[in-house]
Parts: structure tokens; C-alpha cells; sequence
């Protein structure tokens, strides 16, 4: 029996240091918990402050941002302003300029003299001025002729490619009124290039006349279009040496 106590005394002894050794750990875990918590609650105040000051920058960049966008918007319309008030100004210099030359007869011209001429052809055609190349690059305004009557006609342009002339450009078709010379206007100036050959289409008859032994001037029966080409065996008239009375207008360089 007294065996048995001791034995029992023992465990609890043994018990109670057991007991005393977890709370010094508890107590030990809970002061590094108190001082992680402590640092933690430092560095969250830490990046708070960061983030006001992160915020104050932010705001003021987008102050800045929007006084640049407003800046430049003013820069912008200004310059809009600035550039269409100049072309204003160029276009009505140029128009004026455009206009003493066609009033004083000063502009270049390509073709044939504007004269009465002694033989009309009857059928559809397109003429090839082929004697008359555009001599230098520049634009083409506009188109005047001797009329021996009546009807409708249009300007195309040719280039050539090789051995044959390739339609580049057309103009909107002109009704002549009556017989005698008349001038008509592009709807938009055409640029050319030196060695271009003018064309004028006549899809019912041909209406201005020509002479014989004078020009190199050729003909074809088919009407043409843009992107079209003729070859240089399909031009007709070649025993003739036509010269009509038609040409073109315009600004050439020098």
C-alpha cells in the first residue's frame, strides 16, 4: 500500500512539472505572437502612409496630365486653325493666279491650232493626238477646240508601257452646243508626266476637223476606257498625217 502512494505521489510531481514547462512555452509563444503582431501592425502603418503618399502623387500627375491635355488640345486647334487658314490663303492665291493666266491667255497649251480645217469624219473615233506629247510634267485644267458641229466628246490621257499606250485617266464627258471654238473645264486638275499623249473620244461622231499632210495625229474606231490599251499596230491614219483642232490647257513645269 505504501508503495502504490509513492508511486501516485510521483506522478503527480511529475505531472505538475509537465504542466509548469507548457505554460513557460505558451508564454514564450505568446510574446512572439505579441511581437509579430506589433511588427506587423508597424508595417501596415508603414504602407498605409505609403499609399497616402503614393495617392498624393497620383493625384498630382493627373493634374499635370490633365493640364497637358488641355495644353495640347489648344495647341492642336490652333494649329488646325493655322493650317487651314493657310491653305485658304494658298488656294486663293492660286486661284487668283490660275485665273489672271486664263484671262491673259497665259496658260501652257498642248495640241493643235484652234483653226477652221478641212476635213470631218463622220464616225465614232478616238483621235490620238500622238504628234503633240505632253512636252513636261505638270497639271492639265482644262480643254478647247474648233467645232464643226454640234455633240459630245471626252479627254483621256494615255501613257506608254512598252510598246503599247495604256488609258490612265478620263475626264467627264463635254457637250459642245454649237460649231466654232469653245473651252471647257476639267472638274478636277489632272497632273501628267513628260511623253503622256492626250486622246479625245467621241462616241457618236467626231466633231472637230482636221487637215492632211500637216500633223501625226492617229486615230482608232473603238472607244476607250481607263486601264485599257492599244497597241501600237491597232493606231490607224498613220498615210494621212492628220492635225486636228483640239488641245489641252494647263500648268507645265519649267
Amino acid at each position: 500500500m505504501k508503495r502504490f502512494t509513492g508511486l501516485a505521489i510521483a506522478t503527480i510531481l511529475m505531472s505538475g512539472c509537465a504542466t509548469t514547462g507548457n505554460v513557460k512555452v505558451l508564454q514564450e509563444e505568446n510574446k512572439q505572437l505579441k511581437s509579430d503582431l506589433t511588427q506587423s501592425l508597424a508595417r501596415i502603418s508603414s504602407l498605409e502612409a505609403d499609399k497616402r503618399d503614393l495617392q498624393k502623387e497620383i493625384s498630382v500627375l493627373k493634374h499635370v496630365q490633365s493640364v497637358l491635355r488641355t495644353e495640347k488640345s489648344s495647341r492642336v486647334q490652333e494649329s488646325g486653325r493655322l493650317r487651314s487658314q493657310t491653305r485658304v490663303f494658298v488656294n486663293q492665291g492660286i486661284n487668283s493666279f490660275r485665273d489672271f493666266l486664263k484671262a491673259s491667255d497665259l496658260l501652257d497649251y498642248v495640241g493643235g491650232e484652234l483653226v477652221q480645217r478641212e476635213h470631218i469624219e463622220g464616225a465614232q473615233e478616238v483621235v490620238v493626238d500622238a504628234g503633240n506629247p505632253i512636252p513636261r510634267a505638270g497639271n492639265l485644267t482644262s480643254v478647247g477646240g474648233y467645232f464643226a458641229d454640234a455633240g459630245i466628246f471626252s479627254v483621256v490621257i494615255f501613257r506608254q508601257i512598252e510598246d503599247a499606250l495604256i488609258t490612265v485617266w478620263e475626264s467627264q464627258p463635254f457637250e459642245v452646243p454649237r460649231s466654232g471654238k469653245s473651252r471647257f473645264e476639267f472638274q478636277v486638275s489632272v497632273s501628267v508626266e513628260a511623253g503622256d499623249i492626250l486622246g479625245y473620244v467621241f462616241p457618236k461622231k467626231v466633231i472637230i476637223p482636221f487637215d492632211k499632210g500637216t500633223g501625226k495625229a492617229r486615230y482608232v474606231d473603238e472607244i476607250v476606257k481607263i486601264g485599257d490599251r492599244i497597241r501600237s499596230s491597232d493606231l490607224r491614219g498613220s498615210n494621212d498625217a492628220r492635225a486636228y483642232s483640239v488641245g489641252a490647257y494647263g500648268f507645265l513645269a519649267e
